[in-house]
């Protein structure tokens, strides 16, 4: 390729966000011509994005000596300096103005400038983030990369800021920084799991305290679990600012600035969250289950890969009838149906004005319900209203929410909810309308006053003009002082959402009234629904104590009388599985391994995905036409129903900066590994085995940190003494006996050792050597052996790819 194919290459790399591929390509170019403005100059943009910072300033100062005169060199290196934490930053934005550096780029360069390096030290400063769409460093979700530079010059009292802190933030540290740490590190982690515990009281899901990685002795890498990442960098950024108000002041104050912010950015935050406490709970019950689960969009959840997934929507389920959904929240439809199914309903009668409302309730005769025919949770509900005055007032409120509203006869009794999934009995729960229990010593206001929201309601206890009705009829007043052990109903309706309190009565529950509701959930079409029931005793079958269905609700909301019901919801929707598929990954470039793990893997499970350099496949078809490797390719192959198992092939370069496509994978496969880089690769995230080539030095390092009976050692050499030394130990290795003119493909451990496979049967193509093929053939078969395939599947795959031919480079093998 000639410099300017080369340079075009890159670029569109660049653009894609393939970053590695940029790099080589760059640095190729480089090579050829070392004198390329244009190539070093984007060679420093795409080493700051892969967080080698220090590495993209020498690039920007080398292009800067060679042309002063381009204003987008003097930006990129200032900016890399001030990423940095250098203050020759200062200097050279100096010169860049003097040069001619004007308008928006030298404005938001003082503005970082001033930032970065104010007169008043500052002793936390973020100086780069980055949003992997992954998890990293241990971290299961999606976290967010912070690298803050730390500078404490006089001692902390960390128990007065410790103090200072949670009374502000209205937040508890326990566990506490740690305590033995320098002054740096304790402030670095106190900024960690601030923005944790924000993000946490804000009602987003993270369920980890971050990690924190020591780069220096005032530098540190934060990794913040997210699920909403702008959420995450705000809460990062303000509170840094926090930190560095309460440390200028002697006493740890904040400043009144920050503190008149708090409520504001605090409801933005929560604005952002998934808004939804049994969301939430099922979210808590899978990650602590090590069940995995991934924000698809819009917080709808999925649970499992591949084709063990399901997703859920708060209690919306991906089989969950939009018709079903859609004649539930109309009464009228759903009591239709119901009657329908010989099921017992109020008489329900839609009303277009306040005479139809009249002429209703003379019909059905008083008490009546009036209630909004499209709406749940209780709002604009009136019930018992015995004269057309009451009539008329109900009919205004409900007329607040909605414009089609119903009049209903009065059921008496209890409400009683039973929450059907798939036909299984969920919960089934007690709701009692609002009130006090009198002591004989508080008023009914103080009484009310004390019922604070609590897990068994959903609402604060408010008096209002049907309370003070109620409390008439009894002749008592808010300042009335019940006996001790009196209940005095203050609200008409049972519901949680005015103040209502519920309980656990799944054990007292008849039988009949529990198939009444299968009955209901079936005859709307809601594989998920709650059913409400109003019956004079739940003990008593419904046709001999009165009992109706009230209404039926998609997407029924839970309540925490029986929290052992969110791990039995993702156990039915998981079909009791951990909701995982098979999972392969290759670190280091060679995509012919991965096409072969893949026909191997096709003999086991007929429709393996494959990510690499090339596409992707599901099966044999070609899903995606150009390179989505790494984590893109990846999480297609994850969120695909069809997808059985899944080959994937990952660089280094990949997984910083997007972090894993998966929180665990069974096996990883380490192939070919620069040397001296310190990457992490993670292997705690390997359920079953790390295969490892033996024949380079880098993959060897990895496997100490590895128990042997979890590694299996690949070699071309059979008198490799690692493997020698593995085999001994009753370890699994592969390797190859023999020569070039017939290679024997060995698989198994001293004791037992079968060929698999022979070099004479492997294709040839062009510009591949047979060592090469050979020893191909054997990595896929060692990955292949770890995932559970058999000796025949393995040696069936390899005959069954050698058919497939390829083309001119190895890399590229035909599928059909």
């Amino acid at each position: 390729m000639t410099t300017r194919d080369l340079f075009i290459q890159a670029v569109e790399h660049y653009d894609a966000g393939r970053l590695g591929k940029a790099q080589k390509s760059l640095v190729k170019l480089l090579n050829k011509a070392p004198n390329h403005e244009q190539a070093r100059y984007y060679l420093g943009l795409t080493e700051q994005q892969l967080g080698r910072v220090e590495l993209a300033a020498v690039h920007f100062k080398n292009v800067l000596d060679r042309n002063a005169d381009e204003a987008a060199y003097w930006v990129a290196y200032v900016e890399a300096l001030i990423a940095l934490g250098d203050r020759q930053a200062v200097a050279v934005f100096v010169d860049a103005v003097r040069r001619g550096l004007r308008g928006e780029p030298a404005q938001r360069l003082e503005k970082k400038i001033r930032e970065a390096f104010s007169p008043v030290e500052r002793s936390l400063q973020v100086l780069n983030c980055k949003v992997l769409k992954g998890g990293r460093h241990g971290i299961r979700q999606p976290v967010l990369e912070a690298r803050i530079s730390v500078n404490t010059k006089t001692e902390i009292d960390r128990t007065t800021l410790i103090t200072q802190l949670q009374e502000v933030l209205e937040l508890s540290f326990n566990p506490a920084p740690l305590s033995d740490a320098t002054h740096a590190k304790w402030l670095a982690q106190l900024l960690l799991l601030s923005a944790c515990k924000l993000q946490q009281a804000a009602g987003h899901p993270i369920f980890s305290e971050g990690s924190l990685i020591e780069l220096s002795a005032n530098q540190f890498l934060l990794a913040i679990p997210y699920d909403d990442g702008d959420t995450a960098m705000k809460v990062l950024k303000w509170m840094g600012a926090v930190l560095n108000s309460m440390l200028s002041n002697p006493e740890c104050a904040l400043s009144d600035e920050l503190k008149t912010q708090l409520q504001s950015l605090r409801e933005n935050w929560k604005a952002a969250a998934l808004g939804s406490k049994d969301m939430l709970a099922f979210l808590a019950n899978a990650d602590s289950r090590g069940l995995p689960w991934v924000n698809r969009a819009g917080f709808h959840y999925q649970f499992g890969y591949g084709n063990k997934q399901r997703w859920l929507h708060t209690t919306f389920t991906d089989q969950t009838s939009r018709a079903g959904a859609y004649l539930a929240r109309n009464k009228t439809f759903a009591l239709q149906l119901l009657r329908q199914a010989g099921l017992p309903v109020p008489t329900h009668i839609l009303i277009n004005c306040v005479e139809d409302a009249l002429k209703a309730a003379k019909s059905i005769g008083y008490p009546v319900v009036v209630k909004p025919d499209d709406l749940d949770r209780a709002l604009g509900v009136s019930v018992g209203i015995n004269n057309p005055a009451s009539l008329q007032k109900a009919y205004r409120a409900a007329s607040e929410h909605s414009s089609r509203i119903a009049v209903e006869n009065h059921v008496p009794g209890v409400s009683l909810r039973l929450n059907i999934l798939g036909g299984r009995l969920l919960q089934a729960t007690l709701i009692r309308p609002a009130g006090v229990t009198g002591n004989g010593i508080d008023t009914i206001q103080r009484l009310a006053a004390r019922n604070e929201e609590n897990s068994l309601t959903t609402a604060k206890l408010i008096l209002d003009q049907e309370s003070h009705e109620l409390l008439a009829e009894l002749n008592m007043t808010e300042e009335s002082i019940p006996e001790n052990g009196r209940f005095v109903q203050l609200k008409r309706m049972a519901s949680t959402f005015n103040g209502g309190s519920r309980a656990n009565v799944i054990d007292q529950v008849h039988p009949e009234n529990v198939n009444l509701a299968r009955r209901a959930a079936e005859a709307v079409g809601l594989d998920f629904a709650g059913v409400d029931i109003l019956i004079s005793d739940i003990t008593q079958p419904w046709h001999a104590a009165g009992g109706v269905i009230n209404e039926i609700n998609a997407a029924p909301m839970f309540s925490a009388t029986r929290p052992e019901a969110y791990a039995e919801v993702l156990d039915y929707l998981l079909n009791g599985s951990d909701g995982r598929i098979p999972i392969a990954t290759i670190i280091g470039e060679s995509s012919i391994i991965a096409r072969m793990l893949h026909a191997i893997m096709l003999e086991k499970q007929g429709s393996t995905g494959l990510s690499c350099a090339q596409a992707v496949w599901l099966g044999e078809e070609k899903q995606v036409f150009w390179d989505w490797s790494g984590f893109n390719g990846g999480r297609y192959l994850l969120n695909r129903k069809q997808t059985d198992a899944a080959v994937m092939a990952l660089t280094a370069d990949d997984i910083s900066q997007n972090g894993f496509p998966y929180d665990l994978c069974d096996v990883t496969a380490l192939l070919n590994l620069p040397a001296g880089t310190g990457f992490d690769y993670e292997l705690e995230r390997v359920r079953r085995y790390v295969i490892v080539n033996a024949d380079n030095p880098a993959c060897l390092a990895q496997v100490d940190a590895l128990p042997h009976n979890r590694s299996i050692l690949v070699t071309g050499d059979a008198g490799n003494p690692q493997l020698t030394q593995h085999l001994e130990s009753g370890q699994t290795g592969a390797w190859l006996a023999g020569d070039s003119s017939e290679y024997q493909l060995m698989l198994g451990t001293l004791a037992r050792a079968e060929v698999i496979f022979s070099s004479g049967q492997l294709p040839t193509a062009p510009d591949v050597s047979i060592d090469s093929m050979a020893f191909s053939a054997l990595f896929a078969g060692a990955i292949a052996f770890a995932m559970e395939c058999s000796n025949d599947e393995i040696r069936q795959g390899l005959l069954k790819f050698t058919n497939h031919g390829y083309e001119k480079s190895h890399s590229a093998i035909l599928h059909p």
